[in-house]
């Protein structure tokens, strides 16, 4: 599920890095007063909305808690909108590998469990599957570190912990999914080369995320940790599905 005001969070910082992309290259002067002109009252206008976005959210809600660590601001700041004009906001660049949330890997392998008999799974293509959700906290905590004097800029790797084939991540999907629910279909491992994709995957696709633990305090949690948390929302949505079929709501 995509959140509107993630969305909206996106389409806020892409208009950011708009304006780096126009003054990258040009003298650091030059970059400063376009920055202090152009970005820091977006910085401003997207703190104040954060704010305003934290206030209609419930306690319980996926985006709650990186709403309300964005929204904060340094602590040794006062408000970024009073702060932002007098410094210059660092350019970032993140990157991410094997997405996953609630609607594509775990849905998709209990649809195609109920299909076939047999799943066929690459199991020679290594990496580490990253939570959405956790590269979005992670967005909006490097955002905030960014409202700081002292920001750092350069290129970050964010992917969860550890290391996992597409066959390692279908069969903990498929032993949670069917551990309730009849007979599990068969999970075979298969090379890359089975399975023949326009674009070619690399074998070795792992991210050194170093960097970001340095600059950011950001220790991505397991993998698994990440799983589980995604299959533990499946279920839960799916008991309450279950609940008010029982009750006649619809």
């Amino acid at each position: 599920m995509v959140y509107p005001i993630a969305l909206e969070a996106v389409k806020r910082l892409d208009a950011l890095f708009d304006i780096e992309r126009a003054v990258n290259g040009k003298p650091a002067a030059d970059r400063v007063a376009v920055r202090q002109e152009l970005s820091a009252p977006l910085m401003t206008e997207l703190h104040s909305w954060l704010i305003a976005q934290r206030a209609m959210l419930s306690r319980s809600h996926n985006l709650t808690k990186p709403v309300l660590n964005s929204s904060k601001g340094p602590s040794s700041a006062g408000a970024p909108a009073r702060r932002a004009p007098a410094r210059e906001l660092a350019p970032a660049t993140g990157r991410a590998r094997r997405l996953m949330h609630q609607a594509t890997a775990f849905t998709g392998c209990l649809r195609l469990g109920r299909e076939r008999p047999v799943i066929k799974v690459v199991a020679d293509q290594h990496g580490s599957p990253t939570s959405a959700a956790d590269i979005a906290d992670t967005l909006l905590r490097m955002t905030r570190r960014m409202l700081a004097p002292d920001a750092p800029c350069g290129i970050w790797h964010f992917v969860n912990a550890g290391e996992a084939t597409w066959h390692d991540l279908a069969e903990m999907v498929l032993a949670d999914l069917y551990a309730h629910e009849g007979k599990r279909p068969i999970l075979q491992a298969i090379a890359t080369t089975d399975y023949p994709t326009p674009a070619a995957r690399p074998p070795y696709s792992r991210l050194d995320t170093s960097s970001l633990t340095r600059d950011f305090g950001v220790i991505p949690r397991h993998w698994q940790d990440a799983v589980a948390d995604i299959l533990g929302q499946i279920n839960h949505i799916d008991a309450m599905a279950g609940k008010q079929d029982e009750e006649g709501i619809s």
